[in-house]
């Protein structure tokens, strides 16, 4: 007689308890493998480039590694960033692009104080594992300004003149004046050279100075405001025949004129110029059209010519007498009427 085979009463849970502590095992040797990023260029250790106050630096931050999705990028942590009892964090002045999810980041900005800095930035990834790299930057005082030249160096009272100002140490400026006054406006274009808009101001030299946060630089008398030169318009004016010094209505514009002039004569009369006054007398007689040329001057220089249209009126007859004395019927009567010249 055969005995039957029986399976022992755990032989169903056997199995799924070994492939459970199977994925358990798995996953625990999978996290232990998991790496942390490792931030690679800057290298961790690195010293940066040495930097001036008012400087500004852009460095691109670098990383490999690390379990995806990546998180983000922070300059330091309340705690203890790189682990080692310091906490650190970023000069004053520069900023670490948060860059979630990325790969890379940007550290930029423009210190604003002097100091040997050590620092260190964190990029955690998708396991909250993170990859600390510390590094090393000199941050000296800037250095003082100078200005050598601006050109052109001479422009209008009114302002608004472009001007180039050359010199050293420009980065980082904070201030352009001519005379004591703000420009109106102003752009470093480089450490050498600067443009500016020039503001209104009275007449005559005055110094430019720029300002950054190593210093000022002044250059005395580096730039001149002149008077701009008078510009003269067309006229026109009418006069009566037989008149005399008759005063023309002028169109001056520009820098105040300091003297007017007549350029071209008139063909019918004259014109006279006295100070910033013109008078035109017709020729006796005469009456129709005239004209003459006129000019402006003053410390800048003299305006191109403008015409001056002249109507000459024809005189006025005035008949005398007016009236004639009574007639006596049949008697010769003979009067002459009589005309001003």
């Amino acid at each position: 007689m055969r005995t039957p085979l029986t399976a022992p009463g755990n032989w169903l849970t056997r199995p799924l308890i070994s492939l459970f502590l199977l994925l358990v095992m798995l996953s625990m040797s999978s996290q232990a493998m998991a790496v942390a990023p490792v931030i690679t260029n800057p290298a961790s250790g690195s010293t940066l480039p040495t930097i001036a106050v008012g400087q500004s630096m852009s460095i691109t931050i670098s990383s490999v590694g690390g379990t995806m999705p990546l998180d983000r990028w922070v300059e330091c942590d309340a705690n203890d960033p790189d682990y080692d009892g310091v906490t650190p964090c970023l000069p004053p002045g520069l900023i670490l692009d948060a860059s979630p999810g990325s790969a890379t980041t940007v550290l930029h900005g423009t210190p604003t104080t002097a100091g040997n800095y050590t620092f260190s930035i964190t990029l955690n990834d998708g396991n909250n594992d993170g990859g600390v790299a510390t590094y090393n930057l000199l941050v000296t005082s800037s250095a003082t300004p100078t200005l050598t030249s601006v050109t052109p160096n001479t422009g209008s009272t009114a302002g608004a003149t472009s001007v180039t100002l050359t010199g050293t140490n420009f980065t980082g400026a904070t201030a352009v004046s001519f005379g004591g006054t703000a420009a109106t406006g102003y752009i470093v274009n480089n450490a050498t050279t600067i443009t500016a808009t020039t503001p209104a101001h009275a007449a005559g030299a005055v110094n430019v100075a720029v300002t950054t946060p190593g210093g000022s630089a002044t250059l005395t008398n580096g730039y001149t405001y002149a008077v701009p030169a008078p510009t003269v318009g067309p006229v026109s004016a009418t006069v009566a025949a037989n008149s005399s010094a008759n005063p023309i209505t002028l169109s001056l514009s520009g820098g105040a004129a300091t003297s007017v002039a007549v350029a071209s004569a008139a063909s019918h009369g004259t014109a006279t110029a006295s100070g910033t006054s013109i008078t035109y007398t017709p020729t006796a007689g005469f009456s129709g059209s005239d004209s003459f040329t006129y000019t402006a001057t003053n410390t800048s220089g003299t305006s191109s010519p403008a015409t001056v249209t002249i109507t000459v009126t024809p005189p006025t007859l005035a008949i005398t007498p007016t009236t004639l004395p009574d007639g006596t019927q049949g008697a010769a009567s003979s009067h002459t009427p009589t005309a001003p010249p």
